[in-house]
Formats: structure tokens, sequence, C-alpha cells
């Protein structure tokens, strides 16, 4: 019996040791077929991570109960662990609707650009004063401090890790937490297009307007030495007819 007994055991801990790093390889099927031998056989520490497997799901349709069932299980054989994955589970299970938030309903709509309440300024096609110059600037300045409040709490929603908070990361699955890493950079995505779009307009008719105003101050600043020089003339004219007036005598 003995030498029956030494043999099963290094057996027994290859398999376990096979089974969670299949776990960790993220190849859960598999894992959850040879934990499921193992567990059934006695193995204190694959009846705790059967347990947790069938607690999210991983490689098994999610159950609950058999969840409980496997955890108390290793956790009468000694598995402290066990005591806190039974927490987590049942954690789980009350806060579905916190992970659907992310998995399936994420808008974002909280970092839209249109939550902002930027006011987008009224650039018209040219100005020609300088009080209407620093009128437009000021309005043009205003919307970009606005627009880069947008920008940069967008930004640093990413990583996903920075927008799904810590308690409900933990107690997602692999799969649910692909689904809303895709979900949310899909949204961002959107939003920062729907902001650009916005900024690209703004920058545009900005550029116009700089540029117009420039061609019309230097259009009127020409027109002013035209003017200038035609008052010099006509200046000297005069002068001229006043010099050759007859003296009257």
């Amino acid at each position: 019996m003995l030498a029956i007994v030494l043999s099963a055991g290094p057996a027994l801990g290859a398999d376990l040791a096979t089974a969670q790093k299949q776990w960790e390889a993220k190849q859960f099927s598999e894992a959850f077929r040879n934990f499921k031998v193992l567990a059934e056989g006695g193995e204190s520490a694959a009846q705790l991570q059967l347990g947790e497997m069938y607690g999210f799901g991983e490689g098994t349709a999610e159950d609950p109960k058999q969840a409980e069932f496997w955890l108390n299980k290793a956790l009468a054989a000694g598995q402290a662990e066990a005591k806190n994955s039974l927490a987590l589970v049942q954690q789980r299970q009350r806060m579905k609707a916190d992970i659907a938030a992310y998995t399936h309903n994420f808008t974002g709509q909280q970092l839209a650009y249109g939550s902002y309440g930027c006011v987008r300024p009224s650039i018209p096609e040219h100005s020609s004063t300088n009080a209407d110059i620093a009128r437009t600037n000021e309005a043009i300045n205003k919307w970009r401090a606005c627009y880069e409040t947008f920008a940069t709490r967008l930004n640093g929603a990413l990583p996903v890790t920075n927008t799904i908070p810590p308690d409900i990361i933990n107690v997602m699955n692999n799969d649910e937490f692909q689904r809303a890493s895709t979900s949310i950079e899909t949204v961002y995505a959107r939003l920062a297009a729907e902001g650009q779009a916005v900024a690209d307009q703004v920058a545009a008719e900005n550029k116009s307007w700089a540029d117009k105003t420039v061609q019309f101050a230097d259009k009127t600043k020409t027109d002013k030495e035209v003017l200038m020089r035609e008052f010099e003339r006509i200046t000297r004219d005069k002068q001229n007819i006043r010099a050759n007036l007859p003296s009257g005598k």
C-alpha cells in the first residue's frame, strides 16, 4: 500500500501543476476538466480552483451553487483562501449589473465633448478693428480651454483600468474584462473622433479668419498709403499753383 500511495502522490501533483498552467494560459476548458478530476479525487487545491471556476464561469457555465459546494469542501480540507474566494463569488453575484454596465451598456457620455458645455466661438469672416480681433481671440481661447479639458480627461480614461473601478474588475472573469475593454476603447475612439471633428472645424475657421484679417489689414494699410501719397501730391500741386499765380501787379 505504501508503494502505491507514494507512486500516486507525484502523479497527482503533476496533474495539478498541468491544470494550473492551463489556467494561467487561459486554456480554461482544459483546466476545468483536469481540476474537476482532481477535485473529485479529493485534491483540496483543485477543489479551491474548481469552485472559483464555477463561480466565475471559466471553462464551464457559471454555477454559484457548485462554486459554494466546492469552495466549502476546500475550506473544510484546510484551504483557508477558500473563505475569501467564496466571499468574492458572492460579491460577483451582487454586482452583475455593475459588470454589465461595462460589458454591454457602456456609453461614456460623461466624457463626451457635448457634456462639457463648450461654447463654440462665433468667428467672423474677418475683423476690421483691434477690438473685434480681441473679442474673437477671447472667444477662441475660452473654447480652446474647454476643449483641452475634454481631451485631457478622455485621454486620462485609458487604459481601461482607469475607467473600470477596481472592485468591479476584481469580480469580472477574463471574457468579461476583454469585452469591457473592447467596448470602452470603441466608445472612447468614437468620442475622440466627434470632438476632433469640432476641433478641426474651429481650427479651419480660425485660420481663415486670421488669414483674411491680415489680408484686410494689409489692404487697408495699402489704401491708406495710396491716399497719403495722393494727399501729398494734391498738396504739392496746390503749392505749385499758388507759386504760379500772378502777383496782382
